[in-house]
Order: structure tokens, then sequence, then C-alpha cells
């Protein structure tokens, strides 16, 4: 009998370490879709495309992103619905004043293809170059 009861203390205590362990497991956030609205202004957005020369969805993101994993593609079209990160195919950076920063890396970090204030030389890249489908984090250079 005391054998049954030790082995119904210890099924027991492995549960509550089990479900313990369960509670402490990190569980993803929720992506948060990206606006469709790409329309150029000052301290406006990044837009990235799905594919490449400006085709497909379309994610238009104004903040500085640490992983855009954090960001889907907005609106229809091919790609809605996909994380933007490591899947963007294009890209026109939509700011009049700041300078945009893509990044290979999360937080800013690694490969760095920059496109200048819209309107200038070098604010949109057809293809996104080396960071084709390999773009990860996002920054903004206003000096």
């Amino acid at each position: 009998m005391r054998t049954g009861i030790r082995f119904g203390r210890s099924a027991a205590i492995v549960g509550m370490v089990g479900a313990g362990l369960l509670a402490l497991t990190a569980i993803p956030a929720q992506a948060t879709t990206a606006s469709s609205d790409c329309s150029a202004r000052a301290y406006g957005p990044m837009c990235f495309y799905y594919h490449s020369s400006y085709t497909g969805a379309r994610a238009g993101i104004v903040p500085a992103v640490d992983d855009l994993y954090s960001y889907t593609f907005s609106n229809t079209g091919d790609g809605a619905g996909k994380a933007v990160a490591n899947d963007a195919g294009s890209g026109i950076n939509d700011d009049s004043a700041c300078a945009a920063q893509i990044w290979s890396h999360v937080n800013g970090t690694g490969t760095v293809l920059v496109l200048q204030r819209y309107g200038h030389v070098g604010d949109r890249n057809s293809t996104l170059g080396a960071l084709n489908n390999n773009n990860r984090s996002l920054r903004w250079d206003c000096s």
C-alpha cells in the first residue's frame, strides 16, 4: 500500500514540475500586419515588396524594427500574410527625411543596405542586392 502512495505522490510532483516548465516556455509574439500605405512623406515608411521589381504584396513600415519577423506583408497579392523578414525582394524608402538602413541580422547587425531619402538617387532597389530575401531588421539615419 505504501508503494502505491509513493508512486502517486511522485506522479503528482512530476506533473507539477512539468506544468511549471510549460509555463516558463516562451511563446512567440503575434506578428503585426504592416500597413499597405507606401505613400511618400516625411518620416514615412520603408516599403518592402514581396517580389523583385516592386511587385507582390507590400509592407509599409515606419518605426525602427529589431526583428522583421514581427511584421507580415499586407494587402492582397502574392506573399500577403508572410513574414517580411528574409522574404522581401525589393524596396523603396518612401521617407523624405531619413535614409533607411536594411540589415541582414536582428538588432541592426550584419550586412547593411542603405536606401537614401525618397526622391534622391539610391532611394530604391529593385532586388535589394545581397539582402534579397535576407533582410532582418530596419534602422533609420536622419542625420
